[in-house]
């Protein structure tokens, strides 16, 4: 080992001659391979926690009382009626009681600490569209739903990322830090509803346009697998999409019931010790103490920490931004097949006539990050109050920067544009990040969020949710707007970052080559003194493995998730 030291230090100062460098060669050969072999123990011995602490939670997680969430207070608000005015005052009236019913039998711990007053309505109203609940006339509830699986993904988002979990950590779990913990229930719960039917749906998502999942497939598959069976249709068309989009997409989502962490206010990142935003000591305008957002961690692209005060002009968060679905599989590819067995099968409370109607009432469609956007910071009668009752604590979490508009500084800029237009054109302003945004961390600080473009409109720069199509197409970086391509315009006036991922959450391969798109479109270098230089050389390279029942995983890795 001393002698391999040795060499390795005289290869590094290009001390070779021929055989020197064949022994350099066999040098970096034994000495990468020792670094890969440790990088891989400590990865295994890492996955082994994980995956014990994940199997070990499943059980606490199944127990949850769907019920008892959707069956409280019965009767309540009989005298009301049912008519469209009267719902929002039911539905306040039901979750006031469902809130303080135990999530788990036994335990110490009520359905508020998991979900809010915005899921639990959005919830009621799923399982209504999809026949798995009635409200009789006297406003009692019957329901087949009788587990966490029968609810909804963004449901179960939201459950899976309560810091609630934190107090219920099996001896597998003790040691993992809380973003970890988090991930454990996350990849439980995953396991728990949908790793049978992952793997027998998996056949059918080989090809990137869909067309597997014909209407003869899905009988089958519904035929073949009662997991499937019982999951409702918008569940199937989830899993549906998000196995496509791991077999097809650049930048996949990380697993099924993952989402992109903007880090907002309340957010699971932004609690406890190791909170990326803090409340820090600074100074007002008349030398006095007063409360400030405090970096700690990395936010997102575009943001930094900030704990703004209510005002008259509504803030709103990334989430909230962020207006359209990433979709890649129709909607209602699994309705019709879905309704019909489960129908048959005695899951829905409706009979045939009654599935019939549900098929042609259309496709329920969930809404965009219901109860996880978190709050918009604003307009409204009771600012002045809010202002005199806000803490930085109340706000505190990573906010978009508004977007700015920029004239390159670049000499050649004109004289390219010039050629680029062919003939004279004075520069029109850019849409770019302010400075500011480098606060927040990111090493492409410069982007806007994920799934968010700055695009000029209207002669102003303004921070937008990607369309569909951008999604799909995964648009990227600097950018011209296709039906001003030969008009006198800026050169490339919009940025994109149409793709689901924080940059630090991606893996060294997808950040290398998240950059060098990004590099190429950037045709003016007006960032180049900021990328960042991505070596995936000595980081073990990230691979798919089985964590559940996943024998008919093809070619690339478990159904469900990636380690």
């Amino acid at each position: 080992r001393p002698a391999l030291t040795i060499l390795i230090r005289n290869c590094a100062i290009r001390r070779s001659t021929m055989h020197l460098s064949i022994l350099c060669i066999v040098a970096a050969v034994v000495h990468g391979s020792r670094v890969v072999r440790q990088e891989a123990n400590a990865a295994e011995e890492t996955f082994r926690v994980e995956e014990a602490c994940s199997a070990s939670m499943k059980p606490i997680i199944a127990e949850m009382d769907v019920p008892a969430l959707f069956g409280a207070a019965e009767g309540m608000g009989k005298k009301l009626g049912r008519g469209f005015i009267m719902k929002p005052l039911l539905y306040r009236l039901k979750w006031n009681v469902a809130r303080n019913m135990s999530a788990l039998p036994g335990q110490d711990i009520t359905w508020d600490s998991f979900i809010n007053s915005a899921v639990y309505a959005e919830e009621r109203r799923r399982l209504k569209a999809l026949g798995k609940m009635a409200v009789k006339e006297d406003n009692s509830t019957e329901l087949t739903a009788s587990g966490i699986c029968d609810l909804g993904h963004l449901t179960m988002k939201k459950i899976a990322r309560s810091y609630a979990w934190q107090g219920f950590r099996t001896p597998a779990c003790q040691g993992l830090a809380s973003m970890d913990m988090q991930r454990q229930v996350e990849l439980a719960l995953e396991d728990l509803c949908f790793s049978s039917c992952a793997a027998a749906m998996q056949p059918l998502a080989e090809k990137c346009d869909g067309t597997g999942f014909t209407q003869a497939a899905i009988d089958e598959l519904l035929a073949s697998n009662e997991q499937c069976l019982r999951l409702s249709y918008d569940s199937l068309w989830g899993l549906g999409s998000y196995l496509l989009e791991r077999r097809c997409k650049r930048f996949p989502p990380k697993s099924l019931l993952w989402e992109t962490d903007d880090k907002n206010a309340g957010d699971y990142s932004q609690q406890g010790d190791n909170a990326v935003c803090q409340v820090g000591v600074g100074k007002n305008m008349l030398g006095q103490s007063k409360e400030v957002a405090e970096q700690v961690g990395v936010c997102p692209e575009g943001t930094n920490c900030k704990c703004p005060r209510p005002s008259l002009f509504e803030r709103s968060t990334t989430t909230q931004y962020r207006k359209v679905k990433r979709t890649i599989l129709a909607p209602g590819s699994f309705s019709a097949a879905s309704l019909m067995r489960q129908g048959a099968d005695g899951f829905l409370l409706v009979g045939t006539g009654g599935v019939t109607a549900l098929i042609a009432a259309g496709i329920f469609v969930p809404p965009i990050g219901i109860g996880a956007a978190g709050a918009a910071v604003g307009a409204g009668f009771s600012v002045a109050l809010n202002n005199a009752m806000w803490q930085c604590q109340d706000t505190l979490g990573c906010w978009p920067n508004y977007a700015d508009q920029v004239v390159s500084q670049d000499p050649k800029y004109e004289f390219e544009l010039r050629q680029d237009l062919h003939g004279y054109v004075k520069p029109r302003p850019n849409c770019r990040m302010p400075e500011k945004a480098k606060k927040g961390g990111s090493k492409m600080w410069f982007m806007p969020p994920p799934g968010l473009a700055m695009k000029m409109q209207a002669g102003t720069c303004k921070l937008v949710s990607c369309k569909e199509e951008d999604f799909t197409a995964e648009k990227i970086g600097f950018r011209r707007a296709e039906k001003n391509y030969d008009k006198v315009q800026a050169a490339n006036p919009h940025v994109y970052n149409c793709q689901p991922l924080n940059f630090e959450d991606m893996t060294p391969s997808q950040q290398q080559l998240f950059v060098r798109i990004v590099r190429q479109t950037d045709k003016f270098r007006e960032y180049r003194s900021e990328y960042p230089e991505i070596s995936i050389e000595s980081t073990t390279t990230t691979t798919t493995t089985t964590h559940a029942s996943s024998a008919n995983a093809g070619n690339y890795g478990d159904a469900l998730h990636e380690h």
